[in-house]
């Protein structure tokens, strides 16, 4: 393919003309020259660009030879603006993002630094996420451990309380065996008659007490003889002490 078109602006569009006009051609796979006033040089050699001496109102023919040549040309035309083609139109009628090349064609640079920002955002992203999974599971431990405890609070509660329930019926129980007992035991009240005398148990008890304590004797185990005819009730205290006490 090949096509005729005129060199213009090109110290108005760009700022490194020689290097962008190689970058662009160096995207496509095509051989592709550019030749005017006798001189053919490759698109895609700096060096060679740069001694072309491109100048305004140069007129350059551009071929290209590939599986593709056609379709890649034109897409090379197209991204050129420096070039116009015969009839007086910028061969690029589009100017995208302040790229002399149309915006079509960023530089490795570009995209790495693209790239770069895209993995750090996404670094962040991750970083943020597994932050946040952090402080949930962390926030769950917290919520757990507090359950826990006060599951154990509740527990020593509920024992406490059935201590005390057990306690008080056992309580209960006693106090009603106790009730029980007094009710079952009747009172009962000995005497002794001899004669017209008439005298009761506790009162001789208390006679044998008296007479033991007078002679400070602080027994333990008390027997006691009656005898109604002698009228005495004679007593042997922690089998050492004999002793007697008027009956009547």
């Amino acid at each position: 393919m090949t096509e005729t078109i005129n060199v213009a602006n090109i110290d108005k569009v760009h700022k490194n003309p020689i290097a962008e006009l190689v970058q662009t051609a160096c995207q496509f796979e095509s051989h592709i020259d550019i030749s005017s006033e006798g001189k053919n040089i490759n698109a895609k050699s700096l060096m060679g660009i740069m001694a072309f001496g491109l100048r305004d109102g140069m007129s350059v023919t551009i071929s290209a030879e590939g599986n593709d040549a056609d379709k890649q040309s034109r897409s090379f035309l197209l991204e050129s603006s420096i070039f116009i083609k015969e009839d007086g139109n910028m061969a690029n009628n589009e100017k995208k993002d302040g790229n002399v090349f149309g915006g079509a064609v960023k530089t490795a640079e570009v995209k790495a630094a693209e790239a770069k920002t895209t993995v750090k955002k996404t670094a962040k992203k991750a970083a943020a996420k597994t932050e946040t999974a952090k402080k949930a599971v962390e926030t769950a431990a917290v919520k757990a451990e507090a359950k826990v405890e006060d599951a154990k609070e509740t527990v020593k509660e509920a024992a406490k309380t059935t201590t005390k329930k057990v306690a008080a019926k056992k309580t209960a129980v006693k106090t009603t065996a106790k009730k029980a007992v007094a009710k079952k035991e009747a009172k009962t009240e000995t005497f002794i008659q001899y004669n017209d005398e008439q005298t009761d148990m506790d009162a001789v008890l208390k006679r044998v007490e008296a007479d033991l304590k007078a002679q400070k004797v602080a027994a333990k185990d008390i027997k006691l003889y009656i005898k109604p005819q002698d009228g005495a009730c004679y007593y042997v205290a922690d089998g050492k002490v004999a002793g007697r006490v008027d009956l009547f």
